[in-house]
């Protein structure tokens, strides 16, 4: 059964992942709060819901409150970088000029850019990128009223967008959405397309350079180690003083100088790919599974996510004494990829499949780097997984959780393992440390996984037909919110 809806002009999310924000939750405690006091203090109630309405129409204007979505504004700890951002290009009055001004300074810069103006003017995009800069999505019309509408309207300006950028070569991960206004529904879109919001802390109120005097003095007065400051390079009207912008600019990159302020891309001060070239989707073609779960690739590491031993440094010591005399391994979700190339330094091959084609090209690249050339990479699906070799074991560490189709998964990994072959895995449980983990998950990331029981794991390894289950408790894994299993195969 596919697990994908098929619209053309709707976002398409796996089953297995369910999307929730700060907004979804005050939603539910305010609710279950209004229906604890309607026999109590019904009087509160009206209280109540205005103060939640005066919430929510208040939110989209405070981007850093995170309510709808994470919302990327500064970053923490940035050791003296600094972003400048530059929106609503490109334009053939400024874009050429500001870029010949970066250039004499060896600045990089983000440009968000509207995808009707790379239809219009795509020499300057190409120039940008030519440039070394990088771009972000900032919708294909951007109408200011674009979070009233529909979400299928929504989901086709930012997917218009897209194909825009894609005609230059590039894939774009970042969106800036117009005037800086979010609502509940964009996060599910961007994460169906394996995109995240960026926004700003640092914003001088140009008015889309209406209000260019001063401009300097505006950005410069608080200007911090971390912050991401909102311009823009179009010319609001054909009078546009552009020689006078353009000293205004050259300001700010002389005064973040003189505090002491590394002007870098967002892409470098938040760690996080602004864009990259469609290396991934040219090889892998564009499944929407994929860029989903790119977006959980990207936040694996800077959120903490995943299995809680520290896969760099060594190897779980059940799967490490499985590893003895074993030819053939195959490793379901490589996680952070690193646990996989120390599994290749012992077994003669290993395969690595995974959702995310990000993910996977980080696993190619320490690999190359590492000298290993016995593993080999597939892009999947894992709810509909396709295996053509067999196995003496498999293991999976950080994607059980979000196959929404695990008797399929376990069935088709029984079928694929050598008689004697041992299957492996670890799954958030169901208790009270992995309730937390998964609400912090879904206050990081918006996103909720799934929890097991030890029973609930049971029935799926019987059914396909493992033996000799037995359970561990990861070493590394104190609070007990992971629960890691075996069976074999007789």
């Amino acid at each position: 059964m596919n697990d994908y809806q098929q619209s053309s002009d709707k976002p398409h999310l796996p089953a297995s992942i369910k999307v929730y924000s700060k907004f979804h939750l005050i939603t539910i405690i305010l609710a279950l709060l209004s229906f604890s006091l309607l026999r109590i203090s019904p009087g509160i109630i009206p209280f109540l819901i205005l103060l939640y309405l005066l919430l929510i129409l208040t939110a989209p204007y405070f981007p850093r409150w995170n309510m709808f979505l994470p919302i990327t504004c500064r970053k923490k700890n940035s050791q003296g970088k600094i972003s400048l951002t530059f929106d609503d290009g490109p334009d053939p009055q400024t874009t050429e000029a500001l870029l010949k001004l970066l250039k004499k300074y060896r600045i990089k810069a983000s440009f968000f850019v509207i995808g009707d103006r790379i239809r219009r003017y795509p020499e300057l995009a190409r120039l940008i990128l030519d440039e070394g800069h990088e771009l972000g999505n900032h919708s294909q019309h951007h109408d200011s009223l674009l979070m009233l509408k529909s979400k299928s309207h929504l989901f086709r300006e930012i997917e218009d967008c897209q194909k825009e950028l894609r005609s230059l070569g590039i894939e774009a991960y970042a969106f800036r959405p117009p005037v800086g206004i979010t609502n509940p529904k964009l996060f599910r879109i961007l994460i169906s397309l394996g995109m995240y919001c960026v926004a700003f802390n640092r914003r001088p109120r140009d008015f889309g350079n209406r209000k260019t005097r001063h401009l300097k003095k505006r950005v410069l007065k608080s200007l911090k180690s971390g912050d991401i400051v909102l311009l823009h390079d179009k010319a609001p009207n054909a009078h546009f003083e552009v020689r006078q912008w353009l000293k205004e600019i050259e300001g700010i990159i002389l005064g973040a100088g003189e505090k002491k302020l590394q002007i870098v891309p967002v892409s470098e001060l938040t760690g996080r790919p602004v864009m990259s070239k469609s290396v991934t989707e040219q090889r892998y073609g564009t499944q929407p599974s994929f860029s989903v779960f790119n977006y959980l690739a990207e936040s694996y590491r800077s959120e903490g996510l995943g299995y809680p031993i520290p896969e760099s440094s060594r190897i779980p010591e059940n799967l490490k004494t499985m590893l003895n005399n074993t030819k053939s391994v195959l490793e379901l979700g490589p996680g952070d990829g690193r646990m996989g190339l120390e599994v290749a330094k012992q077994a003669n091959h290993l395969t690595v499949i995974d959702n995310s084609p990000a993910m996977l090209k980080r696993v190619e690249t320490n690999a190359e780097k590492a000298g290993i050339n016995n593993l080999k990479t597939d892009c999947q699906d894992l709810s509909n997984l396709k295996l053509l070799n067999e196995f003496d074991l498999v293991y999976a560490y950080s994607c059980l959780e979000y196959v929404s189709d695990l008797k399929t998964l376990f069935g088709t990994v029984y079928h694929h393992l050598n008689h004697g072959g041992v299957f492996i895995g670890s799954v958030p449980v169901k208790s009270i440390s992995g309730f937390k983990r998964k609400l912090n998950l879904m206050l990081k990331l918006g996103l909720a996984v799934s929890l097991f029981s030890k029973s609930d794991i049971k029935k799926l390894v019987l059914e396909a037909g493992f033996s000799d289950l037995m359970f561990y408790t990861p070493v590394d894994d104190t609070s007990a919110s992971f629960l890691e299993f075996s069976v074999n195969k007789h």
